[in-house]
């Protein structure tokens, strides 16, 4: 089966200690409609030098993320109130239906409240979701 999707490519160097050595490259290929990395390849900058030069089917490490490939990102924010006892997953329990997941860490971040209460506080949470692409998307 093949699926033909909008990607972006990105290739970085980054120097420091990995277990390629001092200096490796990383190639990142995104799936463009659900912004989910699906492909990242890591390897020596030498490896990478001989790849672009011509010598093909190196044998690399690869992580591939395939769980939401093709599908659509979708995103909103809600305001949440959490209680001083209560567990980030319980206030984000009720906003957390069809699909929708909460970012946990924007509970208890100062920069994404917006009220200060006696009992709660009140957050601007984001949420996210994968659903499937409507016909007229592309």
């Amino acid at each position: 089966m093949v699926k033909h999707l909008k990607a972006r490519l990105s290739i970085s160097r980054t120097m420091g200690h990995s277990k390629y050595g001092d200096n490796w490259v990383t190639l990142s290929v995104e799936d463009k409609s659900s912004l989910t990395m699906a492909l990242e390849i890591q390897m020596s900058a030498e490896t990478f030098g001989m790849l672009v030069m011509g010598l093909s089917f190196l044998e690399v490490e690869a992580d591939w993320h395939v769980d939401n490939l093709g599908l659509c990102h979708e995103h909103k924010e809600e305001i949440v109130s959490i209680g001083r006892e209560q567990s980030r997953s319980d206030a984000l329990k009720s906003f957390e239906v069809d699909g929708w997941k909460g970012q946990e860490s924007d509970l208890k971040n100062t920069h994404r409240a917006v009220n200060f209460g006696k009992d709660t506080n009140d957050y601007k949470v984001r949420f996210f979701r994968f659903v499937e692409k409507k016909s007229d998307e592309t």
